[in-house]
């Protein structure tokens, strides 16, 4: 099982925000990019060329054909949407490798959705941003699925768990060795050390779920 969790949490892929939902799409064996959410299902694929990046994008059985134009001398960036261009602007540096397009007048492409009782999105609203589209124009390496950093408490969890089992006495040997003189555990630490485990078990389980969100 750790083996077939470590193996899911390093899939590539790359992360798409849909309708404030972060989705995960897998890369495929052709190099493309699936995944899918409650609204929709996602393909993208990505075909690199020197100075400009093509790109297309479906949502369920609709396709756009996209094209980002970049200027290694410049911030100047077009994309061009079915063929017609549709942004003319320059990329504003975020940090980390992440991107915002600003047009001439300096607005975002990006823009705050609100969503109000139970509303649904429509198909075009199922399409990326074209901040997003140039992220994954420019971007060198694949993401991975899970959040690597997670491990590590998932790790001191379970040494924790099989350390107590394994040596039920050992942790009230070293609180209380210096206080008491062969003593032994209370029936009331027995209680709250099987309570423990099954914290600890819960925490395993809360963390691995940690691990699969956007790190």
């Amino acid at each position: 099982l750790l083996i077939a969790y470590i193996h899911a949490l390093f899939q590539p892929g790359v992360w798409y925000l849909a309708w404030q939902e972060e989705t995960f799409l897998y890369q495929q064996s052709d190099g493309s990019f699936s995944g899918s959410d409650l609204y929709g299902e996602y393909h993208l694929r990505i075909v690199p060329a020197e100075e400009e990046v093509d790109l297309t994008f479906s949502v369920n059985d609709t396709s756009k054909e996209y094209r980002v134009v970049t200027n290694e001398s410049s911030d100047e960036v077009e994309i061009y949407e079915n063929g017609i261009l549709a942004f003319e602007g320059i990329r504003v540096a975020l940090g980390d490798g992440n991107y915002l397009l600003q047009d001439k007048k300096g607005d975002s492409d990006e823009g705050m959705i609100i969503v109000s009782g139970n509303q649904s999105p429509s198909e075009e609203d199922l399409f990326p941003s074209y901040s997003q589209l140039y992220h994954w124009a420019v971007m060198e390496d694949c993401e991975i699925r899970g959040n690597p950093a997670i491990l590590l408490l998932i790790l001191f969890f379970g040494v924790v768990l099989v350390l107590d089992i394994v040596f039920p006495d050992l942790f009230f040997t070293l609180r209380y060795r210096l206080a008491v003189d062969g003593g032994e555990p209370s029936d009331f630490y027995r209680m709250s050390q099987k309570i423990s485990r099954v914290v600890l078990v819960i925490g395993i389980l809360v963390c691995m779920i940690l691990g699969f969100t956007k790190g």
